[in-house]
């Protein structure tokens, strides 16, 4: 119990150094009904099964348009959110799934962008925003206004270097736009792509050392008006102002599970002694694969109405390389209202609502609800494997499944949350 209690005060005492860190102007929320500390740990170590109907109340689906110019590519697709548009890279779709236009087009002169897709896009005061290795701005339909911003260099303005080549973020702050330079700084931009300022969130890394990400994201997500930010090396949930980060939670994951910031500052001198381990057969014994193993990543957060949503998987590095199976994602959730943190048994919610196998949100949450993306060839196969076995199917998947061929665009599945905390307007 004592050591519970040094834990948390420790956790509040991280939270007034981060706040300090980064200047913040509004003190840390709390409910009455209990503190800011989502003790991820503890969930983890007593995982329960988690029927669906517990925390939503019905399940309703969105085709998305099946078009020549609209195509999705195979494995797990990447949407992403707004009120107003659903966003696969630079496809936009509205909410009832009808292809509205692609932003932006690939190329090297003026209005294009150089890089292999544009990998965000945000709509703000009826202009679309676009990031790939550059910055572009584009009017409600889709034209360029000409004005665009490479993201490596100096600001002159600002004396600033930018080092937004290594982005792994891109969202709205305010009236303003930030950018995640991983793993150490957010940058904040004007419309005009000016630099207005920068919050610093852990420990600057030299360029040569700094980390490319590939463990998690999306880093910013958003709720309601407001964007969620969140960097799994300092364990700190953010709210996101013009200029500013606010801190609301605190992840508690025990130093023993957590991974390690070595990760960082060791990255390039660890992956290349993998690979010769792996090359003379001691894969096993590289030092990456000892300190990284079994540890415990939380890769995206997202904010409902009444729950913190972590999505979060083992580490298990170069697996295939191993023989080893891959570590799937799981979800976890903090309860606003009674300061519960649940990490979810096995790949998902038990769906007792549509008595599909589980449902695991892989298009994470927005607003009030939790967002899977099926293949329409797996809900055939699922239906056909129901009936080979004489299984009872919701009326509903069988509607969608006459909807539907099985090399259609994907569909979402969308399950609505109940007991909302606050009333608030859903898109």
């Amino acid at each position: 119990m004592q050591i519970r209690k040094m834990k948390r005060v420790n956790s509040i005492l991280a939270i007034i150094l981060f706040c300090t860190l980064v200047n913040c102007k509004t003190p840390v929320e709390q409910s009455a009904m209990t503190d800011n500390i989502i003790r991820l740990s503890d969930a983890i170590e007593n995982m329960e099964e988690v029927f669906l109907s517990e925390i939503a109340d019905s399940i309703s689906y969105i085709i998305i348009e099946t078009r020549s110019d609209c195509l999705i590519g195979g494995g797990t697709p990447k949407f992403t959110f707004s009120p107003s548009f659903i966003y696969y890279y630079n496809s936009c779709f509205d909410w009832d799934g009808k292809f509205y236009r692609k932003i932006g087009q690939r190329g090297n002169g003026p209005c294009e962008d150089p890089g292999e897709m544009i990998s965000y896009l945000l709509f703000k005061d009826n202009h679309f925003y676009s990031k790939g290795m550059k910055l572009i701005e584009y009017n409600n339909n889709g034209r360029c206004t000409k004005k665009e911003r490479g993201l490596s260099g100096v600001d002159k303005s600002r004396g600033v270097f930018s080092g937004l080549f290594n982005a792994a973020g891109f969202a709205l702050a305010g009236d303003n736009f930030m950018i995640f330079s991983h793993p150490d700084t957010v940058f904040f931009l004007n419309k005009d792509f000016q630099f207005v300022a920068s919050r610093q969130v852990l420990a600057s890394f030299p360029a040569q050392t700094r980390y490319i990400n590939t463990l998690g994201g999306p880093f910013a997500t958003s709720f309601h008006d407001t964007t969620v930010f969140y960097n799994f090396f300092n364990d700190t949930i953010f709210h996101v102002t013009d200029t500013d980060l606010i801190p609301k939670w605190i992840v508690d994951l025990d130093d023993k599970k957590r991974v390690p910031i070595e990760l960082l500052t060791r990255q390039g001198e660890l992956l290349t002694s993998v690979w010769e381990a792996y090359q003379s057969g001691r894969i096993e014994n590289s030092e990456i694969v000892k300190i990284t193993d079994n540890k415990f990543v939380v890769k995206s957060i997202y904010e409902t109405n009444r729950h913190i949503f972590l999505f979060w998987s083992k580490m298990i590095q170069f697996a295939e390389l191993r023989k080893k199976e891959p570590p799937i994602r799981q979800v976890a959730y903090y309860d606003k209202s009674t300061g519960k943190t649940t990490a979810v048994k096995g790949k998902g919610f038990s769906d007792d609502i549509w008595g599909m196998d589980y449902f695991y949100p892989n298009c994470g949450a927005y607003v009030d609800k939790l967002i899977k993306a099926i293949w329409p060839y797996e809900l055939h196969d699922f239906i056909e494997e129901c009936q080979s076995k004489g299984k009872k199917i919701h009326p509903k998947l069988l509607e969608l499944a006459k909807k539907v061929k099985p090399d259609d665009n994907p569909v979402l599945l969308v399950a609505h949350l109940k007991d909302s905390l606050y009333s608030q307007p859903q898109p």
